[in-house]
């Protein structure tokens, strides 16, 4: 950690490798949560990071129908705390100036195209494009923290979080709030049952044979 706390990028060190922003808006989003020890010290911290491209965008659904993207889980053990701020403050600026003990992150790079022409209904599905990025680190953070604060509590190993999870996490994300308006729609399904069928040929036989058997009978 540096004594720069502008931004995430100045305050940390190897920023770049974590989330790089080069080939994106430029711009990070970020969420963190933490649990610390003192006053100057951070047992762990967990930051979810996101940046991304919109582009290609479609005039009928009013959503970019291309997204670059890159989410980056990042884990740091005792790490310096800022001890002339507040304990509720947040930001870089909550960091004190010096190197984590430990720190390791995972990443997941992605590229979503959204294609409206493929779906009958492109109004009531889910696609990639979000008004508020911000929301995405954020409710990562609201999902992992609960498990992390309670591993870090017990002084435990830091669950890892995979990219296949990073990836998985956020399609559920994406599905849920765009489901989230009760807008009845009117869906084709196909069914398949199991049905017990008799061939004709057999109920035929079986009806004269039947009729045979009735007639003798009264005779």
């Amino acid at each position: 950690m540096t004594s720069d706390c502008t931004n995430m990028s100045t305050k940390m060190s190897g920023h770049g490798s974590v989330i790089p922003s080069d080939p994106y808006s430029g711009y990070t989003y970020y969420s963190n949560g933490d649990f610390y020890i003192n006053r100057t010290i951070f047992r762990d911290v967990l930051v979810f990071f996101y940046t991304a491209n919109y582009s290609n965008y479609d005039n009928d659904t009013d959503v970019y129908a291309s997204i670059s993207m890159s989410l980056a889980a990042l884990h740091m053990h005792y790490v310096p705390k800022n001890e002339t701020i507040d304990y509720f403050s947040s930001g870089p600026c909550m960091f004190g100036s010096g190197p984590a003990e430990t720190s390791s992150f995972t990443r997941i790079d992605c590229h979503i195209k959204y294609s409206p022409a493929n779906s009958s209904d492109p109004f009531h599905i889910g696609f990639p494009d979000i008004g508020d990025a911000g929301a995405v680190p954020v409710a990562f953070i609201d999902y992992y923290f609960a498990r992390f604060k309670q591993e870090s509590v017990g002084n435990k190993p830091i669950s890892v979080i995979t990219p296949k999870e990073l990836r998985r996490f956020y399609q559920v994300y994406m599905v849920t709030k765009d489901v989230q308006d009760r807008t009845l729609v009117k869906r084709n399904f196909s069914v398949k049952i199991s049905v017990v069928q008799i061939s004709t040929g057999f109920v035929v036989i079986y009806s004269i044979m039947a009729f045979l058997v009735t007639l003798g009978g009264l005779k």
